[in-house]
């Protein structure tokens, strides 16, 4: 390493500790690793990965995913588009059908992915049951959309993006985390992860 890297480095570190130190929750677990080519050039951690139990976050250390599942399907669809296997703005067919048939009809990833559908968050539905790629499909129908807001208004949605999970899974005709672990986190050398 040469000595300019250290130093940025060392600026690195030093900067990731006052965002950290100056939070109101100091002790939270955080792990960063910045992979230039095929090696691993910085890692930085911090925190606990269990308050209680006072268990220090290592490189070895298993986040929950949550939103960043977004970024995983986002990436995946980019691939599979890469390949010539989908077309991010193509209209999804069968895929998924919103209440509004003529806006079910123009649906594309795009729009999904860019949270541009009109459907609202519907948090408290996604909040209290979980739902097979089917069911969740056939709720989707049922869901009141914003009037005039399809293409126009950003609208964060989780249960969209859970649909697109299950939409991989039909192109792809595998699990989710099976693409994922092989595309991305293998070729990383990520291999600690949530299939592990």
């Amino acid at each position: 390493m040469t000595s300019e890297i250290k130093i940025l480095h060392d600026e690195l570190r030093t900067s990731i500790d006052q965002m950290i130190l100056t939070d109101e929750f100091p002790d939270t677990g955080v792990s960063i690793s910045i992979v230039s080519g095929k090696a691993e050039s910085f890692t930085y951690n911090h925190g606990y990965s269990n308050q209680t139990q006072k268990k220090a976050v290592t490189n070895s250390t298993i986040f929950l995913a949550c939103s960043l599942t977004k970024s995983f399907v986002a990436t995946a669809l980019l691939m599979l588009e890469e390949k010539k296997h989908i077309f991010l703005d193509k209209p999804l067919g069968n895929q998924i059908h919103l209440q509004d048939k003529t806006i079910s009809d123009k649906l594309t990833l795009i729009d999904i992915l860019s949270h541009r559908t009109g459907l609202p968050s519907n948090d408290l539905f996604w909040l209290l049951r979980s739902f097979n790629g089917y069911e969740l499909r056939e709720k989707l129908k049922s869901l009141d959309l914003i009037s005039n807001s399809f293409r126009q208004t950003f609208i964060y949605n989780n249960l969209l993006y859970s649909s697109l999970n299950h939409a991989l899974e039909d192109l792809t005709g595998e699990p989710l985390e099976s693409f994922i672990v092989r595309e991305i986190f293998t070729p990383l050398k990520m291999n600690l992860n949530f299939s592990s």
